[in-house]
């Protein structure tokens, strides 16, 4: 959809936590988004839960994803950062003033929230058709 659209789109990851959840996940996602690697990490954290079956807010599993991706040493100097921390507040902040009760759900200009019902494949090609008469 990106390729489609260019420009015109722009995603943007918002992650949050919920109740009886670490944050350790949100940490290396922020450390990775600083360091150019959020994309390798977004897959990395996803891939984990969905594909392996793997608690993916467990520290030690994030240990692991940062090490394997190259962000062992950045995670350990920066996980506890102040700047983590409110970058963690800002999100959970966002998510509540847009009304995000599950993920993943896309709010797209501020308004309108799509939350998937099915399969993911059904859920990006109702999505490509919603953006397109959006973008018309």
């Amino acid at each position: 959809m990106f390729t489609k659209y260019g420009k015109r789109v722009k995603l943007v990851r918002v992650p949050i936590l919920f109740r009886g959840q670490s944050d350790p996940a949100l940490r290396l996602f922020y450390i990775a988004q600083s360091k150019g690697k959020e994309e390798e990490i977004d897959t990395a954290l996803f891939d984990a839960r969905f594909r392996y079956g793997v608690d993916n807010f467990d520290p030690q599993v994030v240990g692991y994803l940062a090490r394997t991706n190259g962000l062992e040493q950045a995670y350990e100097k920066e996980a506890a950062a102040d700047w983590v921390g409110r970058r963690i507040a800002d999100g959970h902040a966002r998510a509540d003033a847009d009304g995000v009760e599950a993920t993943p759900t896309l709010v797209i200009q501020g308004v309108l929230r799509l939350v998937p019902d099915s399969s993911m494949n059904d859920f990006v090609a109702n999505l490509d058709k919603v953006v397109g008469q959006l973008l018309k």
